[in-house]
């Protein structure tokens, strides 16, 4: 069984970081960020999925980003970025 846990990113990243090495020490799997934590606005999910196109661009695809293709040069021949999306 795998446990996830919401951390706030609120704190300096240097927190944020040690929190999540210390979360991965004691057994959990999964972390992320919920938004309304830190006072801003849930995203849709086409945002979302949006977002998750970073996949592709690890990957070493192209990716169209409002009218500009992007590709990261230095990725020789990509990987498989794992990815998962909750929400509730």
């Amino acid at each position: 069984m795998n446990f996830g846990l919401v951390l706030q990113t609120d704190a300096p990243a240097r927190r944020v970081v040690e929190l999540a090495q210390r979360a991965e020490a004691n057994g959990f799997t999964h972390i992320w960020a919920a938004l309304r934590y830190i006072g801003r606005k849930p995203r849709s999910l086409k945002e979302m999925a949006e977002a998750m196109r970073v996949k592709l661009l690890v990957a070493g695809e192209v990716v169209d980003y409002d009218g500009t293709q992007i590709r990261f040069p230095w990725v020789d021949g990509g990987w498989e970025l794992p990815m998962w999306g909750a929400g509730y």
